[in-house]
């Protein structure tokens, strides 16, 4: 259960990522353990969807 929670939410970070909606960064904190990070983008200057939209749209 917690396996199948953990791929969806790293296949809706991956769909964000493909969107330009968010950076992906992954940093290492300690021997063999690492930290996942989604950081979101700058605003685009268009009136395109607001970004928390888009971001559900992604998920």
């Amino acid at each position: 259960m917690v396996q199948r929670a953990l791929r969806q939410v790293a296949a809706a970070a991956l769909r964000a990522a493909e969107q330009n909606l968010v950076h992906l960064v992954q940093a290492r904190i300690g021997p063999d353990q690492f930290a996942y990070i989604a950081v979101a983008r700058p605003k685009p200057r268009s009136s395109g969807a607001a970004l928390s939209v888009r971001l559900l749209e992604a998920a």
